[in-house]
């Protein structure tokens, strides 16, 4: 079960970096005998240039992400919640 994010989404709070360098050491620490992930290994998998990763950890963080913070806050309610297979 994940914890409920708790960002007010207004003009004043537009200012998420999305830190993949954080999923990388927690998935590290979760998993200490597979294979260490690294943003080289997670661009492969997300099928993009790592260069992405800098942009967002540098603040260009993508429209959508605020998106969902504003689905979360409207519903008061997890990416869980909304975010189901098709």
């Amino acid at each position: 079960m994940s914890k409920k994010i708790n960002i007010k989404f207004n003009d004043k709070t537009k200012n998420l970096v999305v830190d993949v360098d954080r999923v990388i050491d927690k998935y590290n620490a979760n998993n200490p005998d597979k294979e260490n992930l690294t943003r080289t290994k997670l661009a492969k998998i997300m099928d993009v240039n790592k260069q992405v990763f800098v942009n967002w950890k540098g603040g260009a963080t993508p429209k959508v992400i605020y998106m969902l913070f504003k689905l979360m806050e409207l519903g008061e309610c997890t990416l869980e919640d909304f975010i189901v297979k098709s």
